[in-house]
């Protein structure tokens, strides 16, 4: 071994390596990740380099070993190897790339291959020292005679220092020097550190060997798949191994309902996705803080993120799967997506993949649809809501039970619409039993009009954005319309209003706490009372809605409607007792309330009005 040259860091390197090993990695377990990839980027390098210089083919392995008395980590390739200048230029020089210096000398020479090569982050090496006070880097590199190996070493704090020494076999040996800590013995427990390895690196595409374990074994054994199902070709899986994956992925007992896998090249990046969409809903999906949401980040099969939000928007958070790109903006611990275009044009990409694995269920398997839409449809409207870009694919997707039917689509509700409607229909209520014996839908029935009936929580925030479709406003049957008026009902109407002014305003005293008008209505059928939002007031559903939900909410008052036809309000208008006037105002009141979905102050009053009424 010759000499050992010490060489100093660049300017404010302590101060940096410090940060690195104390700041940067959330995760210890992080420069195992890092470590197994440059040594499967030494590997590309080699193969590369092999073509366009002949060198020997080799069979290549990643060696992990560890040993407790010495507190060693081991790391040991078959890879390329680095020369004495280029461990001074990469090792002693934070967040330069030899990775992309040398892809880019491909470039230059015109080779046509590719390479997934992870090494362009340029500072993952320096993971050792979150878990290490010295590493030593024993490298020799492809092409180069046995004593021309190099041998690095460095505490992380302000020195290095570069010898001379042989080494029989190319590549690179990396030795981590463990801290005296507790917190790090797992990475000196073998069975620990093949579960890490498994977490991190199971999918890469190289051999990953650990020392057999018992008394009688010897010799070495993978403990990575070295397999990454997402970088095969379609064609290829079958429907079992997709299946399995599934499964393994997403640790759920079941099949998924479907899959898709694409190998994607847009103008600015090009990725593997490999996504699901679940049978049956997670217990937890309405949560705000729904915990297993996002897809699984591999760049180059190699383990990133668990929960990537950044690639589909949250309301297709019940979507597993994969992510696989080559060449992401991380930041120096790979462990934090930075925000760019090509986030974005996977985001935009993986979003229109799964709205179309949705329609093409709809179109190809409607047994299989029902389900999703029962498990999946109220978390999709909410995309109605938020995803303008998208909008017109997710309305065709929606469903809805209606006064004359279910899993009514738009197109199919505006195809059946009457001769001359130029209106789509709806109520919002708390439930669908409610919503069918609405007040406000006895008009539209009674006219042969379809009215889509909305209870999901998320309907009143979604027909807030949505203005039209196929031309068609949407109109709310709980607000006054041309469409159902009856000129002879409503000038009936009219005159009734007239004729009993003075008795609704004895109305309106009665009930001044509870309502900011009443009027008559020729809207209403069989009932004799409904609810109605004033002039620019949110609806009662909405005003219950935000409440429920804490939000802060005005003073809300609705307006009464009575249906002057109607025997109750008859009575009412003929009574002459002041208590029994009170009493039949109020049930009139308590009616409008429930029929809409409302909870009355107290039902024991409200039973003691209807005994006395019935008595």
């Amino acid at each position: 071994m010759s000499k050992a040259q010490t060489y100093k860091y660049e300017a404010d390197m302590e101060q940096l390596m410090h940060l690195i090993a104390h700041s940067m990695y959330s995760d210890q377990e992080a420069f195992v990740r890092e470590l197994i990839s440059n040594a499967a980027d030494a590997k590309e390098k080699y193969d590369l380099l092999s073509l366009k210089e002949g060198l020997e083919p080799q069979d290549h392995c990643i060696y992990v070993d560890v040993d407790k008395d010495k507190r060693s980590f081991v790391i040991k390739d078959t890879g390329v190897g680095m020369s004495h200048d280029e461990i001074v230029a990469h090792l002693g020089t934070v967040a330069k790339s030899g990775t992309k210096t040398f892809l880019s000398k491909l470039k230059e020479a015109k080779e046509d291959q590719k390479s997934s090569l992870i090494g362009q982050f340029g500072i993952g090496f320096y993971s050792s020292f979150v878990v290490a006070d010295k590493v030593t880097v024993h490298s020799r590199k492809a092409g180069s005679p046995e004593d021309q190996a190099v041998l690095w070493s460095s505490d992380g704090i302000a020195n290095y220092s570069v010898a001379y020494e042989n080494k029989s076999e190319v590549g690179t040996t990396v030795t981590l020097h463990l801290r005296e800590d507790e917190s790090l013995d797992k990475f000196l427990q073998h069975w620990q550190v093949r579960q890490i390895i498994a977490n991190w690196s199971n999918h890469l595409d190289i051999p990953v060997m650990m020392a057999k374990q018992g008394e009688d074994e010897s010799g070495y054994e993978q403990v990575n798949d070295a397999n990454a199902l997402w970088a095969q070709e379609p064609k290829e899986i079958s429907e079992e191994a997709y299946q399995n994956f599934y499964q393994a992925l997403t640790h759920d007992s079941g099949q998924a309902m479907t899959y898709d896998h694409k190998h994607v090249q847009t103008m600015n990046v090009a990725f593997t996705s490999l996504m699901y969409i679940p049978a049956k809903a997670p217990m937890d999906i309405y949560f705000r803080d729904y915990s297993k949401k996002g897809l699984k980040l591999y760049v180059s099969r190699v383990f990133i993120m668990d929960e990537a939000e950044q690639f589909l928007p949250s309301y297709l958070r019940f979507v597993k799967g994969v992510i696989d790109c080559g060449d992401l903006p991380l930041n120096v611990s790979r462990e934090m997506l930075q925000s760019n275009a090509k986030i974005k044009s996977i985001k935009s990409s993986c979003t229109k993949q799964v709205l179309k694995m949705v329609a093409k269920l709809a179109k190809d398997k409607a047994d299989d649809f029902k389900t999703f839409w029962n498990e999946f449809g109220a978390v999709l409207k909410e995309g109605a809501a938020q995803d303008f870009s998208n909008r017109d694919a997710i309305l065709k997707l929606l469903r809805f039970n209606s006064t004359q039917g279910s899993m009514v689509s738009l197109d199919d509700y505006v195809k059946n619409m009457k001769e001359g409607q130029d209106k789509i229909y709806y109520l919002i209520a708390e439930n669908e039993q409610i919503a069918k014996h609405s007040p406000h839908v006895e008009r539209y029935r009674q006219k042969g009009y379809d009215v889509l009936l909305l209870t999901d929580r998320v309907d009143p925030f979604m027909m807030n954005t949505l203005k039209d479709y196929e031309s068609k406003q949407f109109h709310s049957v709980a607000q006054p319309d041309d469409a159902v008026k009856d000129e002879k009902l409503e000038k009936a109407s009219e005159e009734a209003q007239k004729e009993h002014q003075g008795d609704i305003d004895r109305i309106k005293a009665v009930l001044s706490e509870k309502v900011s008008d009443v009027k008559f209505t020729a809207r209403l059928v069989s009932a004799p009372s409904s609810m109605v939002a004033g002039s620019d007031e949110m609806s009662p559903h909405m005003y219950r809605l935000l409440k429920e939900s804490g939000q802060p909410v005005p003073e809300f008052k609705p307006v009464l409607e009575l249906n002057p036809k109607h025997t109750l309000v008859k009575k009412l208008l003929a009574e002459q007792s002041d208590k029994a006037f009170e009493q039949i105002s109020l049930v009139l009141f308590d009616q409008a309330l429930l029929s809409e979905g409302g909870q009355l102050d107290d039902p024991n009053v409200f039973i003691e009005r209807m005994n006395e009424l019935l008595a």
